[in-house]
């Protein structure tokens, strides 16, 4: 089996206080099961903790160790070119959402597996449109 995962998820499992909803996706990614995800999910997850670090809630060290975990996952990034007339653009279109998430969503669809994410108003629009996503 596999997921599709979002970098708000990823990065809620750094934070004890974020990570409890997330406790079945890191166990099924630390057991290996592939993960599917947006090409921008890199940079999304390293300037969430960016931000972490600039306002104290973690340390340049703690991030450092929750990379090195996070590079160890088995995530794979779907490209979504070409751009004119992609899923992507529809999808952010629908959704009235950014072209970040709505990537996240093009790969989830593709993949026919619901959206790992801990960002509220993105849920709000998966479940309007009945897209399916976790948790």
């Amino acid at each position: 089996m596999s997921v599709v995962v979002d970098a708000s998820a990823v990065v809620a499992l750094h934070f004890e206080d974020e990570a409890t909803p997330f406790a079945a996706l890191e166990e099924r990614l630390g057991r290996g099961e592939k993960a599917f995800t947006a090409p921008n999910f890199y940079q999304e997850v390293m300037e969430a903790l960016r931000q972490a670090v600039r306002e104290g809630r973690t340390s340049d060290a703690d991030v450092n160790a929750f990379l090195t975990v996070v590079d160890s996952y088995d995530l794979e990034a779907i490209s979504v070119n070409p751009m004119a007339g992609c899923s992507t653009w529809l999808l952010a279109e629908t959704l009235n959402a950014s072209a970040y998430d709505a990537g996240y969503v093009a790969v989830a669809k593709a993949k026919g597996l619901p959206l790992w994410t801990k960002d509220g108003p993105l849920i709000l629009k998966l479940k309007r449109e009945k897209i399916a996503c976790k948790p």
